[in-house]
C-alpha cells in the first residue's frame, strides 16, 4: 500500500507546468509566445488609438500637448504602472528566458513538432524582444541592450545597466528583427491570430526609418557616430 501511495503522489503537477517539462512542444512554445503579446488595441466609443497622432504635424487636438511649451517636453518622473515605464525589462526578461532556453533546444532537436512552426514561434519572441526596445530608444536614446537572464546580484545587474550608445540599440532592434524574419512566415498556424513575416517587415520599416531620421538631422553633431565633440 505504501508503495501505491507513494507512485501515485510522485507525479508532475497536472494543472501548472514546470521548468522542467516544458519547451519540449511547438504547442508550449505557441502558448508563451501568444502570451505575450501586448499589442496597443482600439477600445471604447471614442477616437482611441488614433489620439496617439494628437500634437504632431498629422494631427491637431482641441487642447494644446506640452512638448511645445519651452521647457516642459520632460521624461516623466514616475509612471502608473510597469508597462508603461519605458525603464521596466519585464517583458525583455521573458523573451530572454525563452530564446536560451529554446534556441539550444532546437538546434539539438530536442522539441517535438513541425520545424516550420518551430522557427517560427522562436520568430515570434526574437519579434517580441525587439518590439520592447524602440519605445525605449525614442525616450532614452542610449540604453541597456539586455541578452540573456540575469541573476538577481547587486554586481552583475549594475554592469548590465550600463547604457549602450543609441545607435548600437537601434541596430540591435534591426538584429533581432532579421532573425524574426528569417524564421517567420505568413501562413503560421493559428493564421490571423499570430504575428507574420510581414509584421516584422513593417516594424524594420519603422524602427529603420526612426534611426535614419535621428542620424539624417543630427548629422556632424556628438549624437551620432563620428560626429563632432
Amino acid at each position: 500500500m505504501l508503495l501505491s501511495c507513494n507512485d501515485f503522489l510522485d507525479r508532475e503537477p497536472l494543472d501548472s507546468v514546470t521548468p522542467d517539462n516544458f519547451f519540449y512542444t511547438e504547442s508550449d512554445l505557441a502558448a508563451y509566445a501568444v502570451k505575450h503579446y501586448n499589442f496597443t488595441t482600439h477600445s471604447g466609443w471614442n477616437a482611441g488609438i488614433w489620439k496617439d497622432d494628437n500634437a504632431t504635424d498629422n494631427q491637431a487636438a482641441t487642447g494644446y500637448d506640452n512638448k511645445w511649451i519651452p521647457g516642459q517636453w520632460k521624461v516623466n518622473e514616475s509612471f502608473n504602472n510597469e508597462n508603461d515605464d519605458p525603464w521596466n525589462f519585464k517583458a525583455i526578461r521573458q523573451a530572454n528566458y525563452f530564446l536560451e532556453t529554446v534556441v539550444p533546444r532546437f538546434e539539438k532537436g530536442e522539441i517535438e513538432g513541425t520545424e516550420a512552426n518551430i522557427k517560427h514561434y522562436i520568430g515570434e519572441m526574437y519579434f517580441l524582444r525587439a518590439k520592447n526596445y524602440p519605445s525605449k530608444l525614442e525616450t532614452f536614446g542610449d540604453f541597456p541592450i539586455i541578452k540573456s537572464t540575469l541573476p538577481d546580484e547587486s554586481s552583475v545587474l549594475t554592469e548590465a545597466s550600463k547604457r549602450e550608445p543609441r545607435y548600437k540599440v537601434a541596430r540591435f532592434i534591426l538584429e533581432d528583427l532579421d532573425q524574426a524574419i528569417s524564421l517567420m512566415n505568413n501562413s503560421p498556424a493559428g493564421g490571423k491570430n499570430r504575428i507574420t513575416k510581414n509584421a516584422a517587415l513593417l516594424l524594420k520599416s519603422r524602427a529603420a526609418l526612426f534611426e535614419a531620421s535621428w542620424l539624417t538631422y543630427h548629422k556632424g553633431t556628438a549624437m551620432v557616430p563620428e560626429g563632432n565633440g
